[in-house]
């Protein structure tokens, strides 16, 4: 669908903040049907709150065995650090960087809620689905030159960049 320039999910309702997050991963911001309040006039100097800055992770989960198939490891309001393979059928998520220090063969997500500065870095690329923030690339997709290499995987004004290292 998304081949086709449709977005299959939406989000509706919500505040600004959520709003923002559902952009961040590509899905769509619905209108919630109801009208909008019309602007008061009688106070022209509204203060608008400052927006948030991104939660700066601090914690790091570390994980110092493979990844088989079929398991998955979550790093919540952390980066992780996976020092052996990830296999194929496995997934690694993390709302912070991810950090694989042998070969990543599986499925790997970081910046999970929505943190588009995060970044994947791993030793050997065999992934077969990468995404930061709720961009992705599968397998098919990813450069053939980049397969088997260190590389560091990150987001540059909402395009997903895989760089050598």
């Amino acid at each position: 669908m998304r081949g086709n320039g449709m977005i299959p999910v939406g989000v509706r309702g919500g505040s600004p903040a959520q709003h923002e997050a559902a952009e961040a991963m590509e899905l769509a911001v619905l209108a919630d049907g109801r009208p909008s309040k019309p602007e008061n006039r009688a106070n022209p100097r509204t203060v608008t709150a400052p927006a948030k800055p991104e939660p700066v992770i601090t914690n790091t989960t570390l994980v110092t065995k493979p990844v088989r198939s079929g398991q998955r490891v979550y790093a919540q309001d952390s980066d992780l650090i996976v020092l052996g393979q990830v296999s194929s059928g496995a997934e690694i998520m993390a709302d912070g960087h991810i950090h694989v220090y042998a070969g990543l063969r599986g499925r790997a997500l970081a910046g999970l809620k929505g943190n588009q500065n995060a970044r994947i870095f791993c030793q050997d690329l065999r992934a077969e689905l990468i995404s930061v923030a709720g961009h992705y690339r599968i397998s098919e997709n990813i450069d053939a030159n980049l397969r088997g290499k260190p590389v560091q995987i990150y987001l540059e004004e909402k395009i997903l960049r895989i760089e050598p290292l």
